[in-house]
Parts: structure tokens; sequence; C-alpha cells
């Protein structure tokens, strides 16, 4: 889902396992995390920018693939509260 994160990943040589080592949470849910079946707390989005990406824009790394799946997901929200 993150694919700009992903790709800085693989740019500079940062595996999932270490990734996941440093926040402190196992590769799998990392992998749900980045795949976007899993929310980032916005504490470890902090701390992935800071420790590996202090150049790049915060709102780059964790922008989604499909900028709409957001708003579609908001909206699927709300019309569950209506029914």
């Amino acid at each position: 889902m993150y694919k700009n994160l992903e790709a800085e990943l693989v740019r500079n040589d940062i595996t999932h396992k270490k990734l996941a080592s440093d926040l402190m949470i196992a590769e799998k849910t990392l992998s749900l995390k980045i795949n976007g079946k899993a929310k980032f707390d916005v504490e470890e989005m902090w701390f992935i920018k800071n420790k590996y990406f202090n150049d790049l824009e915060l709102s780059y790394l964790f922008e989604p693939k499909d900028p709409d799946w957001l708003l579609r997901r908001f909206y699927k929200c709300e019309e569950t509260k209506e029914e």
C-alpha cells in the first residue's frame, strides 16, 4: 500500500526484519502495516521518518498507492453507521 516507503526501504538496504526489530513489532505485523491491512501508529510513522529518512517528507513516505482508498474506507464506515 505504501509504495514510496517500500521503495525507500529497498533503496537504502533496510530490511523488513531490521525495521520491525527497530519498531519492536513482528515482521508479519510490519508487513500488514506496509500493505495497508493494519494501521501504522503516528509514533511509528515519525520514528521511521526520523531514524531512516530525515530528508524525506512524511506525506511522501506514507502516501498510499491508491490515494482514494481512505475516502472509500471512510464512506464505507459512514454507510455502516447509518444502517
